[in-house]
């Protein structure tokens, strides 16, 4: 796919640059890469529900990739659905994982330079960290890029998804 190999030439490319790189995702089933170390772990209360969350780490190619398990939500057989089709809760799953990239980041002794998104399985960590980040003046300006990879692929869910993942009302809107 293309957000596979843009992930995988990108980070790369800016650290031959230089600059120092760490690449979020979900850990998906069981499958632990086998040399990944514990980082952090943490809880989120998401609506009614708490979610622990360990964060695995593995050094590759300069790359520091951040595998976020949530085993509630994505120890599955499949990573979007089955055959069957999408799960039913991938608003929430992927929102869950948007919220621990969040509070990921906001809990490193040191902020990014920036924080680029791709596709819309991230597409509410941007919403998330300007919400967050209002009211602390040295984090609101962080930049944010958000690229699309295939635009066919949306990740449209029920408005009501919002509020469960600590969402205001007032940000479903065109504009935001």
């Amino acid at each position: 796919s293309g957000l596979a190999e843009f992930m995988g030439s990108l980070p790369g490319a800016l650290v031959e640059q230089g600059h120092t790189v760490d690449v979020a995702v979900p850990l998906y089933g069981k499958d632990r890469p086998k040399q990944a170390e514990p980082l952090d772990a943490f809880s989120l209360t998401i609506g009614q529900a708490q979610y622990q969350v360990s964060v695995l780490t593995l050094r590759s190619h300069g790359v520091r990739h951040l595998f976020l398990e949530i085993p509630q939500l994505f120890d599955r057989p499949g990573m979007y659905g089955e055959h069957a089709g999408e799960y039913a809760d991938n608003g929430l799953r992927f929102g869950a994982f948007c919220r621990a990239v969040v509070e990921l980041v906001s809990r490193r002794t040191s902020q990014p330079h920036v924080i680029h998104c791709h596709d819309w399985q991230t597409g509410l960590v941007p919403v998330m960290w300007k919400s967050r980040s209002r009211h602390e003046s040295s984090t609101a300006d962080l930049p944010i890029v958000f690229t699309l990879h295939d635009i066919a692929h949306q990740g449209r869910f029920d408005k009501f998804v919002l509020p469960t993942l600590g969402l205001d009302w007032s940000l479903f809107n065109p504009e935001q």
